[in-house]
């Protein structure tokens, strides 16, 4: 009898164990199903938190690209005129730095054929020549005239386009100089930006990226980035780029990077339109983009004579006096140069393409020396920047450049 009690107490002691690691398991489990209830919640709350704010971020980045493309729109339909748009530009600074820059002369006219290469090329020559300083030339028209004459002149037969890197903004200062050429023999202190036609294709390139892609880098000051740099302002006395007969990407560029504007002119009517036109587009530029750009005059060019003009030039001449306050909206009115023109010599026929005429005809010489006289004076006010030494030439100055590029 006792040992049947025994063997009920143990039983019970067993099955007692065992309900109670039962009930401990009950216990776990549930525990454990409200802990993955509890877990499997907060997943569920963090994914939808995340989801609706990524679906708000979707939302913000729909916005933008609506906005976005309805200002390419507006640009396409012919309603904005995207080079005015705003800017995020430090215009204040901008202009505090051209205030102190080394003259920057952009030579322009939205009509092509009115003598803008020749222009540069030999104001290039008299300002090195007559005056010692040192040029920087820029070739910003795809159609690579002024290069033509530039390549002729420092005997190169092949060179890269290499301002391209001017308008594109992508390499530092030091690089982008560094891919300029020597214009010796011609011009040894001086050098210069080539330019081919595969340039119009970075041109349209560098404008779609800026339209088509929200939150895109400001182009228009990219050449003023670079020229406004030390590196060009202490290497070089003057800028001189010849630019495009059209508004495009260079052109945007030079006249935000410019002090200055000449624009060359025939004495036509096809010409007088496209000149005062040329004007009315400087006159917008300076007052929303670069305050500091002055015009240093409207230049008859390809004159039949040198003394006097014909009636229909004189004709044409004071039809442009007569339209530039129309275009050109407060005083001062830009100046006609009308005592400094450039004849049509065939001396400057004769050696386009096979060099600068500057350096093998009196007369061409004579002109230029002239006209750059008057030009001169208008943007070199106060000459007190040092003249650079005739012995030196531009391997002393080169230094710098080489220097920035081996720290590069």
């Amino acid at each position: 009898m006792l040992g049947d009690l025994t063997s009920l107490v143990t039983e019970l002691t067993i099955f007692g164990a065992i309900f109670a690691a039962l009930g401990t398991g009950v216990t776990i489990f549930l525990g454990g199903m409200r802990l993955g209830k509890n877990l499997s919640q907060k997943s569920i709350d963090e994914k939808l938190e995340q989801a609706a704010e990524a679906a708000l971020q979707d939302k913000q980045r729909a916005d933008a690209l609506e906005t976005h493309f309805q200002q390419v729109q507006d640009v396409l339909d012919g309603s904005v005129n995207i080079w005015l748009r705003p800017t995020s530009h430090d215009v204040g600074q901008h202009y505090k730095q051209l205030h102190k820059s080394i003259p920057i002369l952009t030579v322009a006219n939205f009509k092509g054929g009115v003598g803008k290469t020749t222009v540069s090329a030999n104001l290039a020559a008299y300002f090195e020549l007559h005056l010692n300083k040192r040029v920087l030339l820029i070739d910003f028209d795809y159609q690579g005239s002024l290069t033509e004459i530039l390549m002729a002149a420092s005997k190169q037969a092949k060179l890269e386009a290499s301002a391209i890197g001017l308008i594109s903004g992508q390499h530092a200062p030091e690089a982008v100089l560094a891919k300029s050429y020597s214009l010796h023999p011609e011009l040894p202190q001086s050098r210069f930006f080539p330019c081919f036609y595969g340039f119009n294709k970075v041109e349209n390139q560098v404008l779609l990226r800026w339209l088509t892609q929200p939150n895109a880098p400001e182009i228009r000051f990219n050449t003023h980035n670079y020229l406004s740099d030390p590196i060009v302002q202490r290497n070089f006395d003057v800028v001189i780029i010849d630019a495009a007969p059209r508004l495009m990407t260079a052109t945007i560029n030079a006249a935000c990077a410019s002090t200055h504007v000449l624009i060359p002119t025939m004495l036509d009517g096809l010409c007088t339109n496209a000149t005062i036109n040329t004007l009315g587009v400087f006159h917008e530029l300076k007052a929303e983009l670069n305050p500091a750009l002055e015009i240093v005059g409207v230049l008859p060019t390809f004159v039949a004579q040198s003394q006097r003009l014909s009636a229909n030039e004189t004709e044409a001449l004071e039809q442009l006096r007569q339209l530039i306050p129309s275009y050109w909206k407060k005083a001062p009115f830009p100046e006609i140069i009308s005592d400094a023109w450039i004849c049509r010599k065939a001396a400057i026929s004769r050696i386009a393409g096979n060099g600068l005429a500057f350096s093998t005809d009196n007369d061409v010489r004579d002109m230029f020396i002239a006209l750059g006289d008057k030009i001169s004076a208008r943007i070199f006010p106060n000459e007190d920047r040092p003249t650079p030494d005739a012995g030196i030439g531009y391997a002393a100055s080169v230094t710098p450049i080489a220097s920035a590029r081996r720290r590069g």
